[in-house]
């Protein structure tokens, strides 16, 4: 039987939050080096998140560091949460200043956003989630912004969760509105679907 997404969410918060602090950076550590593999040279426009802090997402900016110098022609982008909850899309550019948002999102500060990023232009999203199922289905925090800028992405856009933890056994309940993973990369191995 499916697992709703609130008990889900609540277990795998709890998860996350009983990391030790050598654990969550051990973690985030092999991730960082999973995340290393995937196929950039074809990319021009790589949309990715910043962590929130308080909820112990994996921890981005060192493989944005590598990114920067592994792969320079990429353009960043990373998402800004607008007042209608949805998200408006900025370049991340090297040595701008950031902010936190009233739920703890860093986001580019307003004097540095400049234009939006078309989301017709992203070639790859990493998108954060808390888990995920066998069939690639991602548990996010419930407020629908990933679901809502995904489903708006291009077909070709190339999915992918980035996560701390393996795949769930049992499979997530989910809706119409949920865009499914083409692949999720953890510690330990990318799954791909």
């Amino acid at each position: 039987m499916p697992l709703d997404k609130y008990t889900a969410r609540k277990l795998y918060k709890q998860k996350r939050m009983n990391l030790t602090s050598d654990e969550y950076t051990a973690l985030n550590t092999k991730l960082i080096r999973q995340l290393q593999v995937l196929p950039y040279g074809q990319l021009a426009y790589l949309h990715l998140f910043l962590p929130i802090a308080k909820f112990m997402e994996p921890d981005l900016f060192p493989f944005i560091s590598w990114l920067r110098i592994e792969h320079p022609h990429l353009r960043l982008v990373i998402p800004k949460v607008m007042d209608d909850c949805s998200l408006e899309h900025h370049l991340l550019l090297d040595g701008t200043s950031l902010t936190t948002n009233h739920w703890g999102i860093p986001e580019l500060a307003t004097e540095h956003l400049g234009d939006a990023v078309p989301v017709s232009l992203i070639d790859m999203v990493l998108v954060p989630l808390l888990a995920f199922d066998s069939l690639g289905h991602r548990l996010g925090y419930g407020k629908g912004f990933y679901d809502r800028f995904l489903a708006s992405c291009r077909k070709d856009t190339l999915k992918v969760g980035v996560s701390l933890f393996p795949v769930m056994d049992e499979l997530l309940l989910v809706g119409d509105h949920d865009v499914p993973m083409d692949a999720v990369v953890c510690p330990e191995k990318i799954y791909r679907f």
